[in-house]
């Protein structure tokens, strides 16, 4: 069943070798992808489909990122994907979009359009919209082995805007699990780009720095890649993106 949680009121800035190097598809922000986010569980039972969605709409023109929310684990599963931080960025959405509830499975695309996640005609049309419009912003980004356990993001953005904020990721590009309890059980479920790690850095101070996540345990970097996209903090709109492999 879809699980759903009263909001609490946040804002987006308060959830804070050789190098690999790419830009905002080659420095031109008007081919950036769309971001399209889901909003999932392992723990719900209505969040498979969401799931062969989020996979069945990834190509060239949208890049799919799957959040997993922690408020499913206390009712059976404990989603070894999920994190609170993920959770906050939820929540955020909601007083952002101005959602009552969060709920699960929950699509956003281009952090404007919010819907069921399985919603495959709400999607389409999202997209659509979406598409039509430029993104705002530039950005370059360079990924690089800080030590055996992390990474460093080197980040340049131009054309920004006030109350703008990069979003920096590890993505996991496949994986999967055997759910033994909860409304899941005894299902094998799979999952696409699953968001592994996530920081927030807010632009006001600069436009260019650095920053470093963790690397998650025990999983080849060659299943990995390292994603960056522009978001406006007060109305969600995302702009350009940047995605690099990990070295």
């Amino acid at each position: 069943m879809m699980r759903s949680i009263a909001v609490a009121t946040a804002t987006f800035i308060g959830l804070l070798s050789t190098g690999c190097q790419t830009t905002a598809e080659d420095g031109d922000a008007s081919r950036s992808p769309v971001v399209v986010e889901l909003f999932t569980s392992e723990g719900c039972s209505s969040c498979p489909p969401a799931d062969k969605l989020l996979k069945a709409l990834s190509d060239d023109e949208t890049l799919v990122l799957s959040f997993h929310v922690d408020y499913w684990n206390q009712l059976g599963w404990r989603d070894p994907f999920s994190r609170p931080e993920y959770t906050l960025r939820q929540r955020q959405y909601a007083d952002v979009l101005g959602v009552a509830q969060v709920y699960t499975p929950q699509m956003i695309v281009g952090g404007q359009f919010q819907f069921v996640g399985s919603d495959k005609k709400a999607a389409a049309k999202a997209l659509s919209s979406v598409k039509r419009n430029k993104p705002t912003g530039s950005l370059t980004m360079e990924v690089s082995k800080a030590n055996e356990t992390a990474v460093q993001f080197a980040f340049e953005a131009g054309d920004t805007q006030p109350g703008m904020i990069l979003n920096l990721a590890i993505v996991e590009k496949a994986t999967s699990s055997k759910v033994t309890a909860g409304e899941n059980a005894r299902a094998n479920l799979s999952h696409v780009n699953v968001v592994r790690a996530f920081k927030v850095i807010p632009l006001e101070s600069g436009v260019a720095g650095q920053a470093e996540l963790d690397l998650p345990e025990q999983v080849d970097t060659r299943e990995l890649f390292a994603v960056g996209y522009l978001q406006q903090s007060k109305t969600g709109q995302i702009g350009a993106t940047a995605r690099s492999s990990i070295p």
